[in-house]
């Protein structure tokens, strides 16, 4: 019989002294069919497309979610939503012609029906 290399080899040595943690109970995941509808909703409709640096999935939890991105201008600090209104504001001093405003106004409508990311970030920093 060979040997048995360290003391940690013999059976049941770690798991024996590490204490049992119960399960957490967590609704389950999707699986199939569901699961693929899952993956296709999060990848593509639900997806935010535009300039700047792709942030993973998870990127919201550092961040604080939407309601907080905006940027500090000055003293004041705009959400993402006020930054929005106040470029449309821009807009229309700018006497824009017809078209630019309907497309600015189906950017924002788009805006208000999905989750704020970088984007409306990125539209924020571009128009100063």
């Amino acid at each position: 019989m060979g040997k048995v290399h360290g003391s940690l080899a013999r059976a049941g040595k770690v798991r024996g002294q590490t204490p049992k943690v119960a399960k957490q109970d967590k609704k389950k995941k999707p699986r199939g069919r569901a699961h693929k509808r899952m993956q296709y909703n999060r990848r593509f409709v639900t997806a935010v497309v535009g300039f700047g640096k792709k942030r993973g999935p998870n990127s919201s939890e550092k961040h604080g979610g939407w309601n907080v991105l905006g940027v500090e201008k000055g003293k004041s600090f705009y959400t993402a939503k006020e930054a929005l209104d106040s470029i449309e504001a821009k807009l229309v001093e700018s006497n824009p012609s017809a078209y630019e405003y309907v497309y600015f106004r189906a950017i924002f409508q788009y805006f208000l029906k999905v989750d704020f990311d970088e984007v409306a970030y990125n539209i924020l920093i571009r128009s100063q």
